[in-house]
């Protein structure tokens, strides 16, 4: 491995991992990837996550899941992480950059994501106000 790759999961399991956010890959092999979780090494199946080259710069916009403790039930279905520190925010409007209260920085929003439905569209967030949540997918389940 040259360089930093940061990667997340593609979908929900038994990995102490944020939805939506990116951590550092420490190591990889042809079947496993390891993350840097607050600096301990966490192992996912490698088919189990997405890989980029370098830092992500990019807000995610992920649903919130069905179980979700941690993430206020006022935030509706939809809230964005930071692409730096991870923090969960919520999304309120759809502006085309947003300030992450934690770590100030100013990021855009990722709007090509997997975790957002066919009908996204810049200029709106989805609808939240629906009691059906987000489409139940295989990784719409585990915490927030």
């Amino acid at each position: 491995m040259t360089g930093f790759q940061f990667a997340r999961l593609k979908i929900e399991g038994p990995y102490p991992l944020r939805r939506g956010a990116w951590y550092r890959v420490t190591d990889e092999t042809s079947e496993t990837v390891v993350f840097d979780v607050n600096r301990r090494p966490v192992t996912v199946p490698r088919s189990l996550v997405e890989l980029v080259g370098g830092p992500p710069r990019l807000w995610t916009i992920v649903p919130r899941p069905v179980n979700a403790v941690r993430v206020p039930a006022h935030w509706g279905w939809w809230y964005a992480v930071c692409p730096s520190c991870k923090h969960r925010s919520a999304l309120n409007a759809a502006p085309q950059t947003m300030r992450c209260p934690r770590c100030k920085g100013v990021f855009r929003f990722a709007r090509e994501e997997s975790y957002l439905p066919g009908d996204w569209t810049p200029e709106r967030i989805p609808d939240r106000s629906s009691q059906q949540g987000p489409e139940r997918r295989a990784d719409s389940g585990g915490p927030g």
